[in-house]
């Protein structure tokens, strides 16, 4: 491979246009965020939303992709410009992946998308989960489907460079642009979430294997990377495959998953204030013959036995240790150059995973943006309702109870707020007077003055 320089990413990057699809998902997003955070002088990025036109699609960016929290650092850094730099670098198209052209009617917009896009990051997926894979050998239609999808991009692709990343469960960011950030309750966490709930103690899953994860962030470093590597050596009829995964050079296993999660339960007092969750709570365990907790409430049992499935032949069969010598090539095509393995690390030899789960990614176990929130309520829900009856009727808190985050008495939205900017719930921990309080979150800290 050719020499790695400190900026060729920024050199590579400049004055390009991208096409990327499913970027309203988890995994694209991170890649557009972090393209325009390294050269906001691309030219253009053309993004395809699903959508019936392009104001539904300009409508969809902006709420589910430019308006998360994964894009703080952007809105920070161009502030009442964001929008303009927007408008200036970025095309929202409105169409379908599935469809001639991406179904596509404005011939011009096809003509200029023909001519100006030199790079396609392809993220758009289904994540249906449909048995009827299981008779053609497939444990589901989503690897089953992606399998097919690459073999169709093998076959068609001719000339064009072609690079596939595969990469096995991903996780929330190691670090970029921050850690932790995943969105809201993604599949296993959903086993997570009803743990910390106490609704139940054990799941499917053989605790002597080792399961395969990676943060999102590395992923996105590791195409990028694999982009400007390839570039770089002229492979434009090469096809490489790169699994970007943890199980051979820093495999953790399932026994070691449930000790993880027992000690942050442990170690996270907010928890002790709901229930049966805290630290008197069961030790999770993984069970290769679990069924169904019959404790778990009836209304979420079809749920439960549908993930159940899905994780079944992932977390009993033999497992698989994936070869990732690909990918150690492009780390090696960047050893050395200390900035490039700074901004873009994607060494799975280069986190520790009790300190990733317990404190750097808040989102596995903590699940500390959507995901925390939707546990947070989920849990509060009962005791909100007590409040309700018994302190705001009253018109009074005292120390230590749970205050909810609006007043379930009003008659409105308006007056069910309790503040401009409260999130909650919130713990009492000082009452100075009458209406009067000091609070802090249940995480801990206190609530500034507002």
């Amino acid at each position: 491979m050719a020499e790695f320089r400190s900026n060729n990413v920024e050199e590579y990057f400049m004055g390009k246009t991208i096409l990327v699809t499913g970027v309203t998902g988890f995994l694209a997003k991170i890649f557009v965020e972090k393209i325009l955070r390294v050269q906001p002088n691309i030219k253009r990025l053309y993004l395809l939303v699903r959508a019936s036109n392009p104001h539904v699609a300009i409508q969809r960016l902006h709420n589910e992709v430019f308006g998360k929290e994964l894009f703080k650092i952007q809105r920070d850094k161009w502030g009442e410009n964001f929008s303009s730099f927007l408008s200036e670098k970025v095309v929202a198209v409105a169409g379908d992946v599935s469809l001639h052209n991406f179904g596509i009617k404005d011939q011009i917009l096809i003509e200029n998308m023909l001519q100006d896009i030199e790079i396609i990051v392809h993220s758009a997926a289904t994540t249906r989960f449909d048995e009827r894979a299981n008779l053609y050998g497939w444990q589901d239609t989503y690897a089953l489907t992606k399998a097919m999808g690459e073999m169709i991009v093998t076959n068609m692709k001719g000339n064009i460079p072609l690079i596939i990343t595969r990469p096995p469960t991903i996780l929330g960011t190691h670090s970029d642009p921050f850690p932790g950030w995943i969105e809201g309750v993604r599949t296993i966490d959903f086993v997570f979430v009803e743990y910390f709930k106490g609704a139940i103690t054990s799941f499917v899953g053989d605790p002597n294997i080792t399961v395969d994860g990676i943060p999102a962030d590395m992923v996105t470093n590791s195409t990028i990377i694999a982009l400007v590597v390839h570039s770089k050596n002229h492979t434009s009829n090469n096809l490489l495959i790169y699994h970007i995964g943890t199980s051979l050079r820093n495999p953790i296993k399932m026994s070691d998953v449930q000790d993880i999660m027992h000690l942050y339960v442990t170690k996270n007092p907010w928890l002790k204030n709901y229930g049966k969750s805290g630290a008197s709570i069961k030790k999770f365990t993984f069970n290769p013959n679990y069924t169904e907790d019959h404790e778990f409430p009836q209304h979420k049992r079809s749920r439960l036995k549908r993930i159940i499935e899905i994780y079944r032949p992932y977390y009993t069969e033999p497992e698989s240790i994936f070869d990732d010598k690909n990918a150690e090539k492009l780390r090696m095509a960047i050893k050395g150059v200390d900035d490039v393995n700074r901004e873009f690390n994607f060494d799975p030899k280069r986190f520790d995973w009790k300190d990733y789960l317990m404190n750097g990614n808040k989102n596995v176990f903590g699940l500390k943006n959507s995901g925390q929130w939707a546990l947070k309520r989920s849990l509060f829900s009962t005791k909100r309702r007590l409040l309700h009856c018994r302190l705001y009727q009253r018109g009074a808190f005292t120390f230590g109870v749970l205050v909810p985050p609006w007043h379930i008495g009003g008659k409105n939205a308006a007056q069910e707020k309790l503040g401009a900017n409260w999130e909650g719930p919130y713990q009492v921990i000082e009452v100075l007077g009458k209406g009067a309080y000091k609070l802090r979150m249940v995480e801990g800290a206190q609530v500034p003055k507002t």
